[in-house]
């Protein structure tokens, strides 16, 4: 059994679980399971035009289709900005951000820009 670190559980909270977007993907992020949608059911990548695409599983779908999360300056600055707001420490800040790099599989950009 995997036990949460503290940082993780705060921003579960604070981010209202699986009912927002960004919520949403820390569970993934996390792979925490969430047992009914919204969710996002795959890892993301970055497509060529500098998008985080994943997988989502809205409330009313039987599947899942791949949607655009946020562009990836955007999808930093907002992890930026969470970290902010819930004051991590600059520990906590790595061990986020380590995740969110394991969490995309690919970058498809010419010039990719590192995810920290």
């Amino acid at each position: 059994m995997i036990i949460a670190r503290p940082w993780q559980i705060r921003l579960i909270k604070s981010l209202r679980g699986n009912q927002t977007k960004y919520g949403c993907v820390l569970i993934s992020v996390l792979g925490k399971a969430a047992s009914h949608a919204p969710r996002y059911v795959s890892n993301a990548i970055i497509d060529a035009d500098g998008n985080v695409v994943a997988a989502f599983q809205g409330r009313d779908m039987l599947g899942a289709e791949f949607v655009v999360i946020d562009k990836i300056d955007d999808f930093i600055a907002n992890w930026r900005r969470i970290a902010d707001v819930e004051k991590l420490s600059d520990d906590e800040r790595i061990d986020l951000f380590r995740e969110l790099r394991l969490w995309i599989n690919e970058d498809a950009r010419q010039d990719p820009t590192p995810l920290d």
